[in-house]
């Protein structure tokens, strides 16, 4: 009974987060959790929830729940390293980029620098306004090693 419900939660959870009701899918993803503690999937989906409602400490933690689970989730560690640059954790931050891209790319990462970069002022007509400010992260790869993302020659 408990394996069909915990699916079943695990399932409506997903169902609402497509919806757009995270408050809820955030409910049904605890509730799974709590009967199947030993899924990555369940916790990482409530990270993601957690993230996008803005709790950046509650989705670290189920993150990290999921990354204990199967350290292989290269997805959960740049979805933490979002949170942990979030918060001003940067040093983690690094930590969790370097495995995303080493997990996701299979390459050995050398140095990580993150910068903040300040939004542009822009003047639309009479109103004045501003870009949101970002983070971009620069990877050093090991010598002779690169990635390659389209295949062009």
């Amino acid at each position: 009974m408990s394996q069909e419900l915990w699916k079943s939660y695990f399932n409506t959870g997903l169902e609402s987060a497509k919806a757009g009701m995270v408050e809820t899918a955030i409910d049904y993803f605890e509730w799974s959790a709590k009967l199947k503690q030993d899924n990555q999937e369940i916790f990482y989906n409530l990270g993601v929830s957690y993230m996008t409602i803005g709790k950046m400490t509650d989705a670290i933690n189920a993150f990290t729940k999921s990354l204990k689970i199967d350290d292989s989730n290269s997805d959960a560690y740049a979805n933490r390293a979002i949170c942990f640059s979030y918060i001003d954790e940067n040093k983690k931050s690094m930590k969790d980029v370097k495995e995303a891209v080493e997990k996701l790319f299979n390459v050995d990462v050398t140095n990580v620098n993150i910068l903040s970069v300040s939004g542009k002022t822009k003047v639309f007509g009479r109103t004045i306004g501003k870009r949101k400010n970002y983070k971009k992260a620069y990877v050093t790869l090991k010598e002779g090693q690169d990635i390659d993302l389209g295949g062009a020659s």
